[in-house]
């Protein structure tokens, strides 16, 4: 079988078992495979390009580290222990979405620490187009993982974080309830 034929074949399979496992609407379901149906072809195209970064692969590996107080759940570890996430929506016109930078870089902390080793880099795979982006990680993303780490863990203490200097705050629809303190350290981060 080719890769059109198999993303066909999967598509048919998600189509019966998605009712089995989630409610959803039947005719939405079939619509959304209708339209993914005239996608495949292009799709197919993009993945062919780039398979000897995909395959073959582990998938949803389970991540854990209560020295880095961060857990999740990898989407696809890509051959040479390479973190890949998948996502749904749209590529960029270049490069990945800064989300997605932010989320690979605390998998590649996580998988880091359980292989003993540095990761320089990952794989982000837009779905919907095809496209597979390989993906530098820099130590900025790592220190970026780690703040927003922090900053959830004064949310669940009952504090909420600094907000930054251009924070607007007049929109903001919790700033009535909203007490926070500036601080000389909230300007360095």
């Amino acid at each position: 079988m080719d890769l059109e034929d198999i993303l066909y074949e999967n598509l048919c399979r998600l189509e019966q078992e998605l009712p089995l496992v989630y409610e959803i609407d039947a005719e939405k379901l079939s619509s959304a495979c209708r339209d993914l149906e005239q996608m495949i072809e292009g799709i197919s195209q993009e993945l062919a390009a780039h398979l000897d970064l995909l395959l073959p692969c582990e998938v949803d590996i389970d991540l854990r580290s209560e020295r880095l107080g961060l857990s999740g759940r990898l989407d696809r570890l890509a051959p040479g222990a390479v973190p890949s996430i998948i996502r749904s929506g749209r590529a960029p016109d270049d490069g990945i979405w800064k989300k997605d930078r932010i989320i690979l870089s605390g998998y590649a902390l996580l998988l880091g620490e359980k292989e003993k080793r540095h990761i320089h880099s990952g794989l982000v795979e837009y779905a919907r187009q095809g496209t597979v982006r390989r993906v530098e990680i820099h130590g900025i993303d790592r220190a970026r993982v780690l703040r927003i780490r922090d900053r959830i863990r004064l949310i669940k203490q009952g504090r909420l974080p600094d907000f930054p200097e251009e924070a607007d705050c007049q929109r903001c629809p919790a700033a009535e309830i909203c007490r926070t303190r500036h601080s000389l350290a909230s300007k360095f981060f």
